[in-house]
């Protein structure tokens, strides 16, 4: 019943953004990466993992609706609504590391 009611939203989810449903449907199956467009249904933000996986923690314990997020080695992708994508901002404060390091932290926080 579960798959039923998951494979339902995908369909609807590849059908609003345009997708090629049945090519995605199969390359999942597959266990393959399908190719889904952006820009219609959604943009993504690209946000460093560790970074990533802190800022949707604390989306969640704020209450923030959070739709899908994606995963590579290095990355985190945040799947939001079509436009918002540059409301996203990066605050770099004064590099909390010794003066010796020329790598300062970045804060990403979510659009207000």
């Amino acid at each position: 019943m579960a798959e039923i009611t998951a494979t339902a939203c995908a369909v609807t989810w590849l059908t609003e953004a345009r997708a090629d449903v049945r090519g995605a449907l199969a390359a999942w199956d597959r266990a393959e990466f399908a190719t889904v467009p952006v820009g219609r249904a959604w943009d993504v933000v690209r946000i460093p993992q560790r970074l990533g996986w802190s800022t949707i923690h604390q989306m969640r314990a704020d209450g923030t609706p959070l739709g899908p997020v994606l995963h590579t080695a290095t990355h985190v992708e945040i799947l939001v609504p079509p436009g918002t994508a540059s409301s996203w901002y990066a605050r770099r404060p004064r590099p909390s590391v010794p003066a010796t390091s020329s790598r300062p932290r970045t804060r990403l926080s979510s659009p207000r």
